[in-house]
């Protein structure tokens, strides 16, 4: 995972060479608690997780006729990991593209709603019958606090939901709650 994260963060920085001021990263800590879930309700013992996340968001720039009819909505790309709350489950990375829509905006604080989807990737098989890979889901509230112009803290609440993809019974599924804190970083000025 130490791998994955060393090629993101050298893509982040290459591309903030030559960016224009509408390119945003974002780095958060992630907390996570493991709901009970199908297929696995007979598990106790699930601590709460804590894991990364780097996301590159794409800010609208008012040129398309697109971003008015869909409330200027920024558009990004992350990669979360996050252990699974018990060691013999190992750990979990989720890469998802997402769009995340600020409401209520004020020059210091703003208001937003992220959704994503996208795969997610497990070190070991046991808690997904056999696979090694799925589909990823992610709804959030998130508020930020802008320090600058370019930088900005961040809090998110949410929900992750992640699954085996089985057309047919065990559909074995993971829901999870998390809570982040990050900083926002605003390429190009």
């Amino acid at each position: 995972m130490k791998r994955i994260i060393s090629i993101l963060l050298l893509f982040c920085a290459i591309l903030s060479l030559n960016a224009e001021n509408n390119h945003v990263i974002k780095a958060k800590l992630y907390g996570v608690k493991i709901l009970p879930y199908y297929g696995f309700k007979e598990i106790t013992g699930l601590n709460p997780s804590i894991g990364t996340e780097i996301s590159y968001e794409y800010l609208p720039l008012d040129k398309h006729n697109w971003e008015r009819h869909w409330s200027y909505p920024a558009i990004g790309i992350s990669l979360l990991g996050t252990d699974l709350g018990k060691s013999d489950f190992g750990q979990m990375v989720a890469l998802y593209p997402y769009i995340n829509w600020q409401w209520a905006c004020s020059d210091y604080v703003a208001f937003g709603i992220k959704l994503g989807m996208g795969a997610s990737f497990f070190t070991k098989t046991n808690m997904t019958n056999g696979s090694y890979a799925g589909a990823f889901f992610t709804t959030g509230l998130n508020l930020q606090f802008n320090i600058n112009k370019i930088s900005a803290i961040t809090l998110e609440v949410g929900s992750n939901h992640t699954n085996n993809g089985e057309i047919y019974l065990p559909n074995y599924t993971m829901n999870m709650l998390y809570g982040s804190v990050g900083y926002r970083h605003q390429l190009g000025n």
